[in-house]
């Protein structure tokens, strides 16, 4: 063969092989020998074990369990009793959910839902098949609501699946307040109740939602509450709560047992100075999780006396700390992009800033901020480049409305869904604007004052009122 022949073998393109530095390895090869393992097991053909799982016997290749598990691995290799056995009983899991993840073994393939996960979950774990776990796991995650997360905390906390029960956690202490409302919380033992309450991630607006939430738990039930009252009320803040609030409390209790060890117990509580120093510097701050933050995200800057012409765009996010009285402008991360005239919304704890321009260079792209990882990453752009718009939240959605579209004035509204991570076009203004105020009130959003194109200049004070839920504008010309 000659030099050239063999060169030009070696470029044609195999679709059975692809070439890795000087091995060659065959596409599908491991599927292919999965699925003739599939057919032997069905077939039970060269089984060389039999587990008895609650009553019903599987047919099985010690090699393919050995290969898939730990769990196995030592069984059948470690030299124990199972490992010359030609019948091993297995205790522990249900014979269904066992036939499942048996499946799984010889076919990769697993079905998890909210009938079986409770039981894959464990039988896995304890099987030590981490695939079929791990897909449990997220699976809960993304099952997680407020009616339902102090269950998937409990559960995967008891089957020790540590990153679920961090994620369960940490939707428990940014919903908080919801979560406290609903009947899983009332069902809480006083041990996780006291644990709840004396976390500083509790997201909350204020200490009186922490109290109240505590109390409809020592309501529900009566001697229960009774018993724990005391610890309850060492891991709520006391001086942070409004004493008219606590006098209105117990005005309105509903337990008059309840009532009275209350009023005795804040009655001792009243001079907090009594208590250690250290007990003291914790009762007086807010939580960390709930401590209020501002920020200040890009704009330009300008040489005091300099021209318009001078101005540059920003990087730069300055946080004040409303509780430390600081600013900081060191530590907190930089947008990706510097940014002049975008607009700023927040929702569920996250930060975006939409649009803006840098150099004339107007910009459709979007950012989000996590104050929890103090990092900005990318989402969906807008539909066109936006400078000088208006923004606010409505249920969830952030809704961009106005400024500037290359050279025209913006007349298209914009719904951003965070869950869906898009942008849509849902409607339209019927006047024109740009640098304007947008707020939200009873559903309604609202868009106060215009630069028109017409006279820059010159702010004209009225106010269009967008109807989210017809998606009609109404113009209203009195402000």
């Amino acid at each position: 063969m000659s030099p050239r022949t063999f060169a030009q073998i070696n470029k044609m393109e195999d679709h059975r092989k692809v070439k890795i530095d000087k091995m060659s390895f065959a596409k599908g090869h491991s599927f292919k020998i999965l699925n003739k393992l599939h057919l032997l097991w069905k077939e039970s053909s060269m089984c060389d074990a039999t587990l008895l799982v609650g009553g019903r016997e599987f047919p099985v290749h010690r090699v393919v369990l050995s290969a898939s598990s730990p769990y196995f691995h030592v069984m059948f290799t470690s030299g124990m009793a199972e490992s010359f056995l030609e019948h091993v009983e297995i205790h522990g899991v249900n014979a269904d959910v066992f036939g499942t993840i048996l499946h799984f073994i010889y076919t990769g393939e697993v079905e998890v839902n909210e009938d079986n996960v409770q039981q894959l979950l464990p039988a896995s774990k304890m099987l030590q098949v981490e695939d079929i776990e791990v897909m449990c796991c997220d699976f809960l995650k993304r099952e997680l609501v407020s009616s339902n997360c102090l269950g998937i905390y409990l559960f995967s906390d008891a089957h020790s699946c540590s990153p679920l029960s961090k994620s369960a956690l940490d939707f428990i202490h940014r919903n908080f307040v919801d979560v406290s409302k609903q009947d899983e919380f009332l069902q809480l033992t006083k041990t996780v109740l006291l644990q709840l309450l004396e976390s500083e991630e509790l997201k909350i607006e204020s200490e009186e939602q922490v109290f109240e939430a505590a109390m409809r738990w020592a309501l529900h039930d009566i001697s229960r509450g009774r018993e724990a009252l005391g610890n309850i009320l060492e891991r709520i803040r006391l001086p942070l709560i409004s004493p008219k609030f606590l006098e209105n409390y117990l005005i309105t209790c509903e337990s008059a047992s309840i009532q009275r060890m209350l009023a005795r117990l804040l009655e001792g509580y009243r001079n907090y100075q009594s208590l250690a120093r250290e007990q003291q510097r914790v009762h007086t701050q807010p939580r960390r999780a709930s401590r209020k933050c501002f920020f200040v995200i890009g704009g330009y800057s300008r040489r005091v006396g300099g021209r318009w012409s001078d101005t540059s765009s920003l990087y730069t996010v300055e946080k004040f700390d409303s509780f430390l009285q600081t600013c900081d402008s060191f530590t907190t991360a930089q947008l990706s992009f510097a940014r002049s005239g975008h607009a700023v919304a927040s929702i569920g704890g996250l930060i975006y800033a939409v649009g803006g321009e840098n150099d004339s260079l107007i910009y459709d792209t979007v950012e989000c901020y996590d104050p929890a990882l103090n990092s900005w990453s990318l989402v969906a752009p807008l539909t066109a480049p936006r400078v000088a718009c208006g923004v606010c939240v409505v249920e969830d959605f952030m809704f961009v409305i106005g400024g500037w579209v290359g050279s025209e004035i913006a007349e298209n509204i914009e719904r951003y869904d965070p869950d869906l991570d898009r942008w849509d076009i849902v409607g339209k203004v019927e006047t024109k604007r740009f640098h304007l105020g947008v707020a939200e009130m009873d559903g309604l959003i609202y868009a106060a004052g215009k630069f028109q194109a017409s006279s820059a200049l010159c702010l004209h004070l009225s106010k269009n009122i967008l109807e989210i839920k017809k998606n009609v504008f109404e113009s209203n010309l009195s402000y």
